[in-house]
């Protein structure tokens, strides 16, 4: 049963033990329970005060009594013509919302749950949170033309619970994410939310502090290309997820899929870490350069020259940080020119997870040291290395399978010419490709095998001592010989070729620059080091069709 009050009184009496008093103000509703209420003095005709906070009575303004239920979220319910809100009265004086048509902002100075709905063609839900907040998106579905369609800000962590289908999107002409993160947040849930950004060098997922992603399904993809900033004088490129600080993925669901010029599928300011969860990145954009006042969306020269800031090349997962993975299950595909699957701009750690990575460029890159303790870790760089660290490579536990390119690529490649090396101490490795990095220190303990037997996809190489099977490396169907392919290492030279002395040689073995087996090393295209293997103990490797015998080193 409704019931309408009439305000001539100077108090109203609230009589009901168990109703709710409904305070409805345009598209916001307080919700009061009447038992807690009491009596409410008035002032005038226009205003009243309830529980902690006054309201002020306007024309068209509702008051009345039922027995709905008081939910202890705020709720909000958007439509293509309008929002509405509930908010629960015991808090309502330390919430402020602001409506603007179909754009909502919710600032709370206290601890605050969310429910957030409906359907929207052009809306926002903005929410500024200085304390912890529990935010619920179920079933939401909104896009924006010209801004972020969520934006979360504040100093409070925001935890953003995905239940149902979710659907976010931003325009062509945005110049926001779509999904805009300013505070410390979580992303969790059993839930599916899809964002899309269309805009030029535009991000779907932006955050601009440390981010945590521990359930639901992410499903977010960027289709625009780079841009060339001219206040910055730099080129900025889309990215399906990106943070400017940390990222931590411990659980859920993410597929990213990037096909712009220089797109990234995950781009981190700081440091990753990996510890579960199952993610799927991939991108096929070119390489974006800026040269003269035009941008080119697919270079294929050299680039090793040009200003960083000029160019910017797809890739699978770039982080300026650390990466540590230490769980999940990754799979990483890049086609497009120059884009690399996985880089660290510092040190890069696996100790643990599936890893797969098929790449144009370097497969796994590190800009300093790489560590492998565990894990399954498959890299395939189509034109470049499987492996690439520019510091030392420490494998001392796992599977490793590595696949490169011609030398002076390969499948694994430690930056030998910066007087560094490949540390085997553990693990099963095969290295195939070019002239792989071999060991040069007495830290690494674990022997190897190299070979020129020939491999190709779908083939079993196995390593036998006698009858006994040590070894079988699945060669993945991914892998492509015809273009991932090397040219065995030539033979020392006995005098002077005809016509006189080619050029110095670079430190990477045959064809010059990094990656090689180092000057002298002949070991041909395949590297393989595990346990059981015994210094100076001949070994047979059999691709199936092929057998040959090798010397442990």
């Amino acid at each position: 049963m409704k019931r309408n009050y009439m305000f001539a009184l100077l108090l109203l009496p609230i009589l009901a033990s168990a109703e709710t008093l409904n305070i409805c103000q345009g598209p916001i509703t307080y919700k009061l329970p009447t038992d807690k209420v009491g009596e409410i003095p008035f002032s005038g005709n226009s205003s009243f005060s309830a529980m902690g906070k006054i309201y002020e009575l306007k024309d068209g303004d509702r008051i009345y009594v039922d027995s709905s239920v008081i939910s202890s979220d705020i709720i909000v319910t958007f439509s293509d013509g309008q929002v509405m809100l509930e908010i629960p009265g015991d808090i309502a004086s330390k919430i402020q919302s602001e409506i603007d048509g179909t754009n909502v902002k919710i600032t709370a100075e206290i601890p605050v749950s969310i429910s957030v709905s409906g359907q929207c063609s052009q809306g926002q839900f903005a929410l500024k949170a200085t304390e912890p907040a529990n935010l619920t998106v179920k079933n939401l579905n909104i896009s924006n033309n010209n801004d972020a369609a969520v934006s979360l800000t504040g100093t409070g962590k925001v935890y953003m619970k995905i239940e149902g289908e979710n659907f976010l999107s931003s325009g062509v002409d945005s110049d926001k994410p779509t999904l805009r993160i300013k505070t410390p947040a979580e992303l969790l849930g059993t839930g599916k939310m899809t964002v899309t950004a269309k805009a030029a060098g535009e991000k779907a997922i932006k955050s601009n502090d440390d981010l945590e992603i521990s359930g639901g399904e992410i499903i977010a993809s960027v289709s625009g290309n780079a841009v060339y900033d001219s206040t910055d004088s730099k080129v900025k490129s889309s990215a399906c997820l990106a943070s400017d600080k940390n990222l931590l993925i411990s659980g859920g669901t993410i597929s990213a899929t990037a096909s712009g010029s220089g797109g990234k599928g995950i781009s981190v300011d700081d440091n990753l870490t990996i510890n579960g969860g199952e993610i799927r990145v991939v991108t096929s954009g070119g390489m974006a350069v800026y040269s003269g006042s035009s941008l080119n969306h697919n270079y294929t020269g050299n680039t090793d020259r040009l200003n960083s800031d000029m160019k910017s090349s797809p890739k699978g997962i770039k982080v300026d940080g650390e990466i540590l993975i230490s769980g999940g299950d990754i799979n990483v595909k890049t086609s497009g020119n120059g884009a690399e699957g996985i880089e660290s701009k510092t040190t890069l750690t696996i100790s643990a997870g599936n890893v797969f990575v098929q790449a144009y460029d370097d497969a796994i890159n590190s800009s300093s040291h790489m560590y492998i303790s565990g894990g399954n870790v498959t890299a395939i760089g189509q034109s470049n290395d499987g492996l690439d660290s520019n510091g030392n490579m420490y494998i001392s536990g796992g599977i490793v399978r590595a696949f490169g390119s011609r030398s002076p690529e390969c499948g694994i490649d430690a930056n030998e010419e910066g007087g560094y090396s490949v540390v085997f101490t553990g693990g099963m490795i095969l290295g195939v490709g070019g002239n792989n990095s071999v060991p040069s220190t007495l830290a690494s303990t674990q022997p190897y095998l190299t070979s020129s037997i020939s491999v190709s996809a779908g083939q079993t190489l196995t390593v036998k001592s006698g009858d006994e099977v040590l070894a079988t490396f699945e060669i993945p169907s991914e892998y492509n010989p015809s273009s991932s392919s090397w040219r065995p290492a030539p033979p020392a030279m006995m005098g002077p070729p005809p016509g006189g002395m080619p050029p110095m040689m670079g430190p990477g073995g045959w064809g010059g620059g990094p990656g090689g087996g180092g000057p002298g090393q002949n070991g041909g295209p395949v590297l393989i080091s595990l346990p059981q293997l015994k210094k100076s103990s001949s070994y047979t490797i059999s691709n199936g069709t092929t057998n040959t015998t090798a010397t442990a080193k």
